[in-house]
């Protein structure tokens, strides 16, 4: 009866083993090939201001005010960061940045170049697909887009995603002008702001679709 118990547990520290060297195997490989992203779609439409009670509650009110919302749909694999069970894979922070070119048919003053990073945490690669996105506010577009701006016509949009310093994907909602490369434009070349692409969390989208989009990494935090 010893022997046979014995025999027992010898067998299962072998398999208990052998789990961890396959796990380790896992891990090393994993981190070996480096965090990827695949960006599969980049979008821009026109939307209406959320729809709120007016003021004291009395009565709906439907705003007029337009807002432009730029979309990035993406999948991430080989994440370093580990969950709860060991195994799962994680991003521990993925970093999205933004270029959105503004030049307005007629033109009448340069083009405008707008750039927004954003940095998320907790990106879970076994989620089928995350989404990040920007957003115009209306008095912008307004001032310097005009009434007749056209989402589709007059505006063109760049992503980069990183992670730890290394791009892993790029994409553009208007693939012919790649070549020109007109994200890397300066000034005077360009009218540039770093201040006016808005997160989602500075919105009044931001409590819409919670799930759907991933933890925005507060300025100044440190994990």
């Amino acid at each position: 009866m010893k022997k046979i118990t014995w025999t027992m547990a010898v067998v299962c520290a072998a398999l208990t083993c052998g789990a961890f060297m396959l796990w380790q195997s896992e891990v090393r490989a994993q981190a070996a090939s480096g965090p990827k992203a695949v960006i599969t779609k980049v979008e821009t439409q026109s939307i209406r201001s959320p729809q709120n009670g007016s003021v004291q509650g009395k009565g709906e009110g439907q705003s007029t005010n337009q807002w432009i919302q730029s979309t990035a749909l993406y999948s991430t694999s080989g994440g370093a960061g580990r969950g709860f069970d060991a195994r799962s894979s994680w991003q521990d922070e993925l970093t999205v940045e933004w270029f959105v070119l503004l030049d307005p048919s007629p033109r009448k003053v340069k083009p405008i170049l707008l750039r927004k990073t954003v940095t998320y945490v907790d990106v879970d690669d076994d989620k089928r697909e995350h989404c990040a996105d920007v957003y115009m506010r209306p008095s912008f577009i307004k001032r310097f887009c005009g009434k007749m701006f056209s989402a589709t016509r007059d505006m063109k949009v760049y992503v980069r995603i990183k992670a730890g310093g290394q791009t892993l994907a790029t994409e553009t909602s208007d693939k012919a002008t790649l070549a020109s490369k007109w994200w890397e434009a300066e000034p005077p070349r360009v009218d540039l702001r770093d201040a006016d692409l808005m997160t989602r969390d500075e919105t009044p989208y931001a409590a819409m679709e919670y799930d759907k989009f991933e933890q925005i990494k507060k300025p100044g935090s440190t994990r």
